[in-house]
């Protein structure tokens, strides 16, 4: 499984063929915004998908317009995923989508609030990964009742900084927290979010300082290992 692709030119088609992967069994699309779907269109052509997931759309976006039909000519199933559904996949390793409603939406100003939000279970390890989620769509997930403490935790929105984020890691209380992000424009990730979970005991990693960051987990316990090990 993938869960969202990153831009076009990040060629992350190239590293699952390299890697031995195909066909792709599961892609995961958060959003459609291109740092999450660009690389989807290469991803389906070259790759190959078994199963497309997507969410909250804004179907007037070309890229959301583009991945569907090309799924389609394709014939891969597309899961449209809604707040408490659950894919139950091998291995025992099971997701739930922890929100939004499935619903169509009206402008790219709600496409981050509206990123999928998964609950990944294997054995004792729980996983959460947020998208691109801002203030109203933390405050949204944390009225959800079955958030709970996780091992790991996907930083939302690349570390911006958010109003909420301090009640967020109250509630999910986080062992190690993963920062996606590359060079950008936006001052990502924020000074103040980084301070906030290293101060709280979290363990953090960041992707544009320490590359590719592995997780290898098994029913009860997990290793990270960052391809940059900044510590040494």
């Amino acid at each position: 499984m993938l869960i969202d692709t990153g831009e076009e030119d990040v060629e992350v088609y190239m590293k699952l063929l390299k890697s031995g992967v195909k066909p792709l069994d599961y892609l995961v699309l958060s959003h459609t915004h291109s740092d999450h779907a660009g690389g989807a269109v290469d991803i389906l052509k070259k790759v190959g998908v078994k199963h497309l997931v997507m969410g909250a759309s804004l179907m007037s976006d070309p890229l959301y317009k583009n991945v569907v039909q090309i799924a389609k000519d394709n014939h891969t199933p597309i899961t449209w995923l809604s707040k408490g559904d659950v894919l139950n996949l091998s291995f025992g390793l099971r997701i739930e989508c922890l929100g939004p409603e499935l619903k169509e939406l009206k402008s790219d100003d709600e496409l981050n609030d509206n990123s999928i939000v998964l609950l990944m279970t294997y054995g004792d390890i729980d996983l959460l990964f947020t998208g691109d989620l801002e203030k109203k769509g933390e405050e949204n997930l944390l009225q959800i009742s079955k958030l709970k403490t996780v091992e790991i935790l996907k930083v939302p929105h690349h570390g911006s900084e958010n109003a909420a984020a301090n009640k967020l890691l109250e509630r999910v209380k986080p062992q190690t927290a993963i920062i996606q992000v590359g060079p950008n424009l936006y001052g990502h990730p924020n000074r103040a979010i980084i301070d906030l979970y290293e101060n709280a005991g979290v363990r953090v990693y960041r992707t544009d300082r320490q590359g590719a960051i592995t997780v290898n987990i098994q029913k009860d316990y997990y290793e990270v290992i960052p391809f940059i090990d900044i510590n040494n």
